[in-house]
């Protein structure tokens, strides 16, 4: 696992928080690497979820290969509580990332690694809901990691993970990637 604090320098961190990018869920966008040809108010998000698995190939020689032999990124938006469309989501069940269209014809196929960015202000992080991973023989044991702000997080992409239930409603916001070998597509996808 890396975790890096302090990611993003203040001036991309400002322009990430911007309110107008967060009003309503980004999901299932799906970029080949080294392809840029998005919409204005996606390619900033990209570009972030690109620069993440990048980061992490110069400190990791495993996620390096990885890096250097995928075919994409897919990358989506969190906003803990979800208030989008009148919900009120609080936390994430354990889960680990796949294919879900392969996974809805009986194939199980995971990406080769996970990254998270943690944006939110500097709410009551500590109320917050955290990133739990499980690792180890059999996944039996549990690493936390508290959702700090501009904090990168990247891991195994094979690890069942989830997000705790805050106990506050202080807005806790994310940036989610997955680094595929292969391409993925799910009915959210847009390519």
């Amino acid at each position: 696992m890396i975790i890096v604090d302090n990611y993003l320098a203040p001036d991309q961190l400002r322009k990430i928080r911007e309110e107008y990018l967060w009003q309503q869920p980004l999901a299932g966008r799906y970029v080949i690497q080294d392809y840029y040809n998005l919409a204005s108010e996606t390619i900033l998000f990209h570009h972030h979820a690109q620069g993440m698995f990048a980061m992490g190939a110069k400190k990791d020689p495993l996620l390096n290969k990885a890096y250097l032999a995928a075919d994409g990124i897919e990358w989506w938006t969190h906003k803990f509580p979800n208030t989008y469309s009148g919900g009120h989501r609080t936390k994430l069940d354990w889960h680990f990332d796949k294919d879900e269209g392969l996974f809805k014809q009986g194939i199980l196929r995971k990406p080769l690694a996970v990254a998270v960015l943690y944006i939110h202000g500097e709410e009551d992080v500590e109320s917050m809901g955290k990133l739990e991973i499980k690792f180890g023989p059999g996944q039996k044991l549990i690493q936390e990691v508290d959702p700090k702000p501009n904090r990168c997080v990247i891991f195994d992409g094979s690890l069942e993970h989830r997000v705790t239930e805050g106990t506050n409603n202080a807005v806790r916001k994310s940036l989610a990637a997955n680094l595929w070998l292969t391409r993925v597509r799910n009915k959210f996808m847009k390519v």
